[in-house]
Order: C-alpha cells, then structure tokens, then sequence
C-alpha cells in the first residue's frame, strides 16, 4: 500500500511535537490539532513559526451538477452597548466596538489603498453616476454613497448615528418564579455556591404565593454577562437540572440601538472592472429602494490577497435620514419632554425601515431577518450571473446552502481578517485546522465516490458484454466477442486493484503541499510589490524575514519532492499500467459495440417472435381455432416417424437431429419458436424407433431371416 509507506515518511518532515500530523482513515482526513502560538511576538506574522507539516484549509470549491457554485456573503450588526461602546454581532458571535466603531468601519472601506480606482469617464460610464471620489491623478475611487462623498462628512454622520441611538439596557439575570415551586426556590435561597444577592432574590421569590406567581414573580439582577453564563450553571447543578424547556433563571443580553450593518460580498471571478462596478451600484440600489443610508466601496485585492479576491465592502444604516436646512440631520434634533428627568422626544426622526428587521403578525424578527439576509444573498447572485452570462461564463453563482444544492460537503467557516493572513504564511490557527478538515475530508469522499462510480460502470460494461456472447449463436462473432470479454476483465482487474490507491496518494501529497505553496505565492506576490516600489512600510521592514520565510517554504517543498522521488519508481509503472488499462478498457468498449450491437437485434427479434408467439396460443386458446405452424409440424413429425431414423445428441451434437430432412422441414423444427417443442417429439420419436428396432431384433432371432415373411414382416 503505497499511501500507508508514503505517509509516514512524511511525518519525518514535521516538528517532532506535532507526530502523526498527516493521519487519515479510509477516505476521510483527520488533522492532529497542533497548540496555537498564543505567544505575542514583536514584529507581526513573520516572526511567529510556521509549520508546513500541518495542512492548510487551501481547496478548490466544490461545483454542484447544475454547474454552479457557492459564494461569501455576509452580513453583521453593529449595536450600541452599555457605556457608550459598540458590540458587533456575526451569528451567535458578539465581539465588543469602541464607540466610534462605525465610523472607523466607513474610514477602513473606503480607504485609497484598498479601492478599486478607474478613470473618471469609466466611472461615470460604469455605475452611471459622477465619480463619488476624485483623485489627484486623475483617477477615480469606486466608492458609492447617498451620505456624502465627503469621508469627513460620513466620519459624522456615523459619530451622531452612535450618540443619538438608544441607549443599551445593562446585562441582568431574570428570574421567573411561576417557573420553579417554593421548595426548590428555597433550595437555592440556601445553596452556598451562589452569591449572597442571587441567594436573597431566590427566598424572596420562595415566599410569593403561587397564585401570585404569575403577576409578581420577575425579578432583575444587573450582571455581566459571563458572571451570569456561570451562576445559572451553578443554579442548575445545585437543583440537578431545571427540567424545563425555559429555564427560571436565564441570561438577558443588554440591547441597545442597532448602529450600522455591515454586507462583505464577494465578486465573481472573471469579470471585469467594469462588471464589477455594475454590479456593486445594482446592488446599491436595491439597498436605496429600501430608504437605507449607506456607503459601499470595491475592493480590489493587493499583494496581501489572492488574485481572485475581489469584493464588494457596504456599511448602511436602516433608518431614512435626511439634511435639514441649517445642516443637521434630522435624527439630531431632539427636544426634552416636560416633567420626566433625562427623557427626550426627536420630532423629526423617522422610524427604522421594518421590512428589513421586523415582519408583520407573529413572525419571529429573527427568522424574518434570516429570511431578509436570505432575499439580499439572492439578489446579489441574481445580478452577477447576469454579469457572468453575458460575458460568456457558463459558471454561476448559486445563493442556496450546500445541502440544498445537492453538495455533502460540511460548510466551511470564514477565517475572518486575524486567522486568514496567518494561514496564508504557513501559521496554523484553529478556525484553519477545522476547515482543512473539511475540505480534506471531502476531497478524499469525493474522489472515492469517483472510483465507486467508475468501478460500478465498468462492473456494467462487463456484465453487458456476458450478456451479449449468451444471446450470440455459435460463429466467429461470438467467440470474437468472448475474447474481448477475457480482456476487459483483466483491464477492469488492474484498474480496480490501483485506481483507488493512486488517488488516495495523489492527495496525501497535495496535502503535504498545501500550506508551504500558499507560503511561497503570498510571500512571491508580496516580495515583488516591493521590488516595484510598491508595497506597506511594515513590510518593508519585515523584507528579510518574509525572505526568510519563502525559503523555508521552498525547503519544505523540495524535502516533500525527495519524498516523492523516493516512490517515483515505484508509482510510476503503476500509472503508466493505470494508464494503458483506461485506454484498453476504452478500444475493447469500441470493438465490442457493433456485436452487442448484433446480439440486441437478436434479442429483441427473439422477444417479439417469442411475443407473437404467446398472442397466438392466447387467441387460439380463446377462439378454439388450430395453430397453423403446430399443424404442419405434427405433419413433418408424422414423415420422421415412418420414413426417417432420428440420431440422439453426442459429443458434438448436443440436440436430437435428423439427417436426410429436407431443408425447409429442417428450418421448421430448428426455429426458435418451435425448437424446444420439436426436441421434445424427437425424443419421443426415438423412443418409439429404439423400441421398434429392438422387437425387429427379437424377432430375427425367433424367426430367422426368412421365417420373417411368414408372419407378415
């Protein structure tokens, strides 16, 4: 097994602290999780070690049968938090924002290095509307706006966004006392393992009467919201479980006032600028139809990205705002209302767009919010394929999951701007590790799906071949046919003892080269930007050690070369054998296609007569009316009887013959429809002549010669 020698010859080139790196099973690829370097190193990603060993989550996307394939869209919530700051919410994710957060978000997509620049005329030509940024050299920022194309000015209008929001309510601890009976709310009143403030909340709420439980019995308890995570699980241990499905004591998440969404969509690639710009304005109108505020910009990857890497950037606030006559929006005025302390109304505000958050009836807001990124996602696919089709690219975008495009592979998860430019240096993070797992995996079910279905369609090919020497009569046909059959066999035999393994080794190998490949195109792609006088000031700096880092990827690489060599002659006659048993299984396919060709019309003339046969015993034995073809065999078997003498079957003749028959006679009982009946009444005939010829012997004997005469013999 050339795969299970291989690998662990591999191994030897991984760090001893992390064996076994290259393990898999049958079909399915496990990665050894490696501890991350949580060490922080002075200097960036240059300096932290890479391991080649570990392979990278760097595949190919998987394609569904229609021919299409999935694509990065996200979308995230940016929401004001306890204190002022911000808290950004991706999934079940929150990551905490400072409180000018949205702005530096605007300031980060729109930044000059980053955007796609085109001449003013193209822009304007493009997206159909003047440039939203000038450039000194004449060129122009595919920045798209309704807020302003001012950046100082959208830096504002994002800060005042921030401040007039409302204000986020703190993380507290609920307790529902209807939820629990008096006796258990005692037991943690009196559980030393909660602290004293939840343990006063727990008497008081095992004192309420139950009729009252209803109406009375919530209570808050302001707390952060880790501290909360751990109470309620220490709550739950003390009482052995809460047995319900709404637990008496939960977490409340503080909700402030949604701030900015943020939609990171990738492009198609393929296409031109020009597609690019079409698209992202499309798509910005689509926004605009809605009454959002938003601001979009066209990222074009650098010498840090792929080339494939570009993508549409938009943040938008879902609320209509507009420019009132002494400057200020109109969500800033606000004015405070009589009597209550620290409450103001804002008369001019308009309210947030419901379509987006919210549905009507009793419509959960968060399944119409998934339904709502669901329709974006859509949308945005419906407007490139358009693109992609009439620039004659058969590939195209499909919005739907993985599942229901008909691919198994498990999604993988976004590597997010921390864990993707470590990867891209050789640096294995856990989000990479769990990704290459998938991919790997899927990868190698893939490509055994592949050898299943080509063993399946040659076990098809063969089978149909057997078929066709059976219904073949005897001749050269059929023993030409016979010996193409015992020469696909064989080919088959020899594809199906190495085309399996082949794969399995190519793949291993690819796995080995995975992350040091990636290593040397970043580090190649970023060397030259800098050769051109392009490039950051950090990674100016950093040039030696991205030098030094290419070449440790490059001896990764050639060790794994040396690893292959190794194997070479033995791999080698097995592909070029793989090789010349495909082109043969595909020349005897050729050369057995007219004579299977042949025995099918044989077939199929045998069913119909066999068919026709059946409908005319079916009518006889309905209408009582005689069968013609059995009336003149009867005659012809009457002529056997008394003028012929039948032979038995022998070494080479296995059916009962007549000699002597005329030809017509002979083509009668030789038909395929009458055959069967006329060995029967051959036999029978015998029977009957053996048994003549035996009393014409006995009676020889009696009688003698001439004494036959005189019994009328």
């Amino acid at each position: 097994n050339i795969t299970n020698r291989t690998r662990p010859t591999l191994r030897k080139i991984t760090p001893r602290s992390v064996p076994n790196v290259l393990t898999t099973d049958k079909w399915k690829a496990k990665i050894v999780r490696v501890p991350e370097d949580t060490k922080r190193h002075t200097g960036g990603r240059w300096v932290i070690p890479a391991r080649f060993g570990v392979p990278g989550p760097f595949s190919s996307r998987p394609v569904s049968a229609e021919g299409k394939v999935s694509f990065h869209f996200s979308h995230e919530t940016v929401t004001k938090a306890t204190g002022g700051k911000s808290v950004l919410v991706s999934g079940s994710n929150r990551r905490p924002l400072s409180s000018s957060a949205t702005a530096e978000h605007d300031a980060y997509v729109t930044r000059p290095d980053a955007v796609l620049t085109l001449s003013a005329a193209d822009f304007e030509q493009y997206a159909g509307r003047p440039g939203a940024l000038g450039l000194s050299d004449g060129q122009t920022a595919a920045i798209f706006s309704n807020i302003s194309d001012d950046p100082d000015e959208r830096r504002d209008f994002w800060l005042k966004v921030h401040h007039h929001e409302r204000e986020a309510s703190p993380d507290c601890l609920k307790f529902e006392a209807k939820l629990l009976k008096s006796s258990e709310w005692q037991k943690l009143a009196n559980a030393d393992a909660l602290p004293p403030e939840v343990r006063a909340i727990a008497a008081r709420m095992a004192k309420i009467p139950a009729r009252a439980a209803k109406s009375e019995g919530n209570a808050f308890l302001e707390i952060d919201l880790s501290e909360g995570k751990k109470i309620t699980k220490a709550a739950a241990a003390v009482l052995g479980s809460w047995g319900r499905k709404r637990t008496p004591i939960r977490v409340c998440k503080g909700r402030g006032g949604r701030t900015q969404f943020r939609v990171t969509a990738e492009f198609p690639y393929g296409i031109n600028a020009a597609a690019r710009v079409r698209i992202a304005q499309s798509f910005c109108d689509y926004l605009a139809a809605f009454g959002v505020m938003y601001t979009a910009a066209i990222h074009a990857p650098d010498e840090h990205n792929d080339e494939r890497n570009d993508h549409l950037h938009i943040t938008y606030y879902d609320r209509p705002c507009t420019r009132l006559p002494d400057n200020r929006w109109d969500f800033e005025v606000r004015e405070k209302i009589e009597g209550q302390h620290n409450r103001y109304r804002y008369p001019f505000r308009q309210p947030k767009i419901s379509k987006l958050t919210r549905g009507g009836g009793d419509e959960n807001y968060r399944s119409h919010r998934a339904e709502t990124v669901k329709r974006m996602r859509t949308h945005f696919a419906e407007i490139c394929n358009r693109e992609l089709a009439e620039a004659g690219i058969a590939r195209q975008f499909d919005p739907r999951s993985y599942r229901e495009m008909g691919i198994e592979q498990q999604p993988t998860q976004p590597l997010g701007p921390r864990a993707a430019p470590l990867e891209a240096v050789g640096i294995p993070t856990k989000a990479g590790i769990e990704n290459a797992e998938i991919l790997w995996s899927f990868e190698m079910e893939s490509a055994r799906a592949r050898c299943e279905r080509a063993y399946r369609q040659r076990e098809l090919r063969q089978r149909e071949v057997a078929q066709a020497v059976d219904l073949l009569g005897p001749g050269d046909d059929r023993d030409a046919l016979r010996q193409i059959q015992y020469d696909l066999r064989d080919a088959c035999k020899t594809i199906d003892e190495n085309e399996a393994e082949l794969e399995q080794f190519r793949i291993a190998l690819e796995m080995a080269s995975a992350r040091p490949e990636k290593t040397v195109e970043t580090c190649e792609r970023i060397l030259a930007t800098l050769d051109a006088g392009k490039g950051s000031e950090r990674d100016r700096q950093a040039r030696s050690l991205i030098e030094a880092r290419l070449l440790q990827a490059e001896d990764f690489l050639e060790r794994v070369d040396e690893i292959c060599s190794q194997f070479l002659k033995e791999v080698a006659p097995i592909d070029e054998g793989l090789k010349a048993a495909r082109e043969k299984v595909a020349a005897l396919r050729a050369q057995a296609a007219p004579l299977i060709e042949a025995a099918n019309s044989v077939a199929t003339r045998l069913v119909e007569r066999e068919t026709a046969r059946e409908q005319t015993e079916e009518i006889a034995a309905t209408t009582g009316a005689v069968n013609p073809a059995t009336t003149k065999l009867d005659r012809i078997m009457d002529r056997v009887l008394e003028d012929f003498l039948v032979h038995p079957p022998s070494e080479r003749q296995a059916n009962y013959t007549v000699p002597g028959i005329a030809r017509e006679d002979y083509q009668m009982l030789t038909s395929e429809s009458l055959s069967a009946l006329a060995q029967a009444r051959l036999k029978e005939i015998a029977k009957i002549q053996r048994a003549r010829v035996v009393e014409a012997i006995q009676m020889l004997d009696v009688h003698g010669e001439h004494g036959l005469g005189s019994v009328g013999i």
